[in-house]
């Protein structure tokens, strides 16, 4: 069973975390992050929006599919779900940074660890996939910025489950936001090894 932060273990383990568990209201710092995120001399930097489902195809295509030029690599099946949201990390041209996308979807069967999932209505399970960065500006704050887009939109709707099939060069991303491995190891074909990984919002 995955321990379940207290508010004080957020705050001393992840000072800067983007939520804290347990708390009714989304906090500022998710409202702040869906609007503008600024350099420290308060210059724009980029601005997080929902977009296109067409937008999120070249940045799937370079940094997820590794330049495959065919259609099907970035057209996925529920992009075009009116209850589909396409986030994107945008700079002051609007040219798009990084992007994600969230759907209501059940925790998966493969998830060996459904103790986070406990007490939720699977349509307040949210799945979100996607996840993508322009090489250019990693470590910028976009990735993390739109994360926390994908984190607000499930916590619109408390308790929620908050989940996605993640890469294992990534794990180290999601757990600094306070997400859990719950499966075991697992392959997609043509795109490699993943785990999937949650965390409750309440």
């Amino acid at each position: 069973m995955p321990h379940r932060l207290m508010p004080s273990d957020v705050d001393a383990t992840y000072p800067n975390a983007p939520f804290k568990l347990h708390q009714p209201a989304i906090p500022p710092a998710l409202t702040r992050s869906l609007s503008l995120v600024t350099s420290p001399m308060s210059l724009p930097v980029f601005t997080i929006t929902p977009i296109a489902p067409a937008d999120t195809h070249d940045l799937r295509r370079r940094v997820l599919r590794d330049g495959d030029p065919a259609a099907a690599v970035v057209v996925w099946p529920r992009d075009d779900d009116p209850a589909t949201t396409h986030y994107g990390a945008k700079d002051h041209t609007g040219r798009i940074l990084a992007i994600g996308t969230i759907y209501a979807q059940p925790l998966p069967d493969n998830a060996t660890d459904r103790t986070l999932a406990q007490g939720i209505a699977a349509a307040h399970q949210f799945q979100f996939r996607g996840m993508a960065s322009d090489a250019a500006v990693r470590g910028s704050g976009a990735g993390s910025a739109v994360l926390n887009a994908l984190i607000a939109h499930a916590h619109r709707h408390p308790p929620a489950l908050l989940w996605c099939n993640a890469r294992v060069a990534a794990i180290g991303f999601y757990e600094r936001a306070g997400m859990y491995i719950v499966s075991d190891r697992f392959d997609i074909a043509g795109v490699g090894p993943h785990h999937v990984m949650a965390v409750r919002l309440t």
